[in-house]
């Protein structure tokens, strides 16, 4: 089932909060990048679909929406949240859910996570290789049938913070 989100929708949301600290920089771009990723894996693991269709492709510093990240660099602030846009009750428990675990996270913290991805591993060593052979090879899409583990690796982060406040509800 398709989407009818996109990706520029989603990171509108994100820079509209903001989310992109520190907004209009590279580290800014970066964060929006790896909250967009880690937004689409908790909306697979949470509901079993994409949160919007938009590809990622295998960057130096992670899973990245291009289309987003040219747009955020050449033209922010990105489009700002148009106001009739109504997010789902799902969509936006996803994006809750992603600001509540990985929004106080810098961009390199955000990086570093993204790197344990075994699709982005995957396919940016193949565009490594590529590079070796052709300098002007250029970045590889990520299947979104080869984001499966890494849906998987979020359900266990889902789970530890679902029983994380389970228990500061306790105290």
């Amino acid at each position: 089932m398709a989407s009818t989100r996109t990706a520029e929708e989603i990171g509108s949301w994100f820079t509209e909060y903001g989310f992109d600290d520190p907004a209009d920089t590279l580290d800014g771009n970066t964060k929006l990048q790896k909250l967009l990723f880690f937004s689409w894996l908790i909306h697979r693991s949470k509901f079993g679909k994409s949160l919007f269709d938009d590809v990622f492709f295998a960057f130096p510093k992670g899973p990245v929406v291009e289309s987003v990240r040219q747009k955020y660099k050449n033209s922010y602030p990105l489009k700002s949240l148009d106001p009739s846009i109504e997010f789902t009750a799902e969509e936006q428990e996803t994006l809750q859910l992603t600001v509540n675990i990985f929004g106080a996270a810098n961009s390199k913290q955000l990086e570093d996570a993204s790197h344990r991805s075994p699709a982005w591993k995957k396919y940016y060593n193949i565009y490594i290789q590529n590079q070796k052979c052709d300098p002007k090879a250029r970045k590889l899409e990520i299947p979104k049938a080869e984001l499966d583990e890494d849906v998987l690796m979020i359900d266990t982060v889902l789970y530890a913070y679902e029983h994380m406040r389970e228990e500061e509800a306790v105290f």
